[in-house]
């Protein structure tokens, strides 16, 4: 958990408050730098959550030196939740102006699925639409053309879809490209782990291994096969 510099203590204990968090080993705080505040939960699963709050973020400004940086990369990523506040909207137009009157490769990840539905999945599809790879998992496709038909992804000259547990895709103008499995992962210090009963059934333990059942159940159909 990283906070604003500028953030009293009362502040931070309420950010903790609201999102039912308590101090502990699992949560480390850094308040010598303006950062957001971002809390990343991982479930027994290995599945990842995160919650934040902007905090100093929005002060940010388009300086010459991030101008110039942004002309001379390769590859630019920006995160739509940048358009959607309005603290930040005029700043990623700047730089996605920028990137668009250069070489740089723009890869934009979609919000959050409740975030596209907030503003409208028209408006997040037009900032999408300048990207030349847009990342979005399931829940946010679904938001992304839940008032229209799927007819937009083909539109789209590059996509990666990611399926959670199922890997990630790879489309081009609606045409599937690639699909990577997901990698096998053993959760390490996930929060409250130790203290759930479920743990034991959800979870195969092979020496330092730590995988999911379903996940190894599947390794044992592929082995069958």
């Amino acid at each position: 958990v990283t906070f604003d510099a500028k953030a009293k203590k009362a502040d931070r204990d309420a950010a903790l408050g609201a999102l039912n968090l308590k101090a502990s080993k699992h949560i480390a705080t850094d308040g010598d730098t303006d950062q957001e505040v971002s809390v990343a939960v991982v479930d027994v699963m290995g599945e990842r959550t995160t919650l934040f709050d902007p905090g100093a973020n929005p002060a940010i400004g388009l300086t010459p030196d991030l101008a110039a940086a942004i002309e001379q990369a390769d590859v630019l990523v920006m995160s739509t939740t940048m358009y959607l506040r309005t603290e930040t909207r005029d700043l990623s137009l700047e730089i996605l102006d920028i990137a668009r009157a250069t070489d740089t490769v723009l890869i934009v990840d979609a919000a959050d699925a409740h975030g596209i539905s907030n503003a409208g999945p028209m408006n997040v599809r037009r900032f999408l639409d300048q990207a030349d790879i847009v990342v979005a998992n399931d829940e946010e496709v679904a938001a992304l053309t839940s008032d229209q038909p799927a007819g937009w992804l083909g539109s789209l000259p590059n996509m990666v879809i990611t399926h959670r547990a199922g890997g990630a895709s790879w489309w081009s103008n609606g045409t599937p490209v690639a699909r990577k499995s997901a990698s096998p992962v053993a959760v390490v210090d996930t929060p409250a782990a130790n203290d759930d009963p479920a743990v034991e059934e959800q979870v195969k333990v092979i020496g330092d291994l730590r995988i999911s059942i379903p996940l190894f159940n599947i390794f044992l159909n592929e082995a069958d096969e």
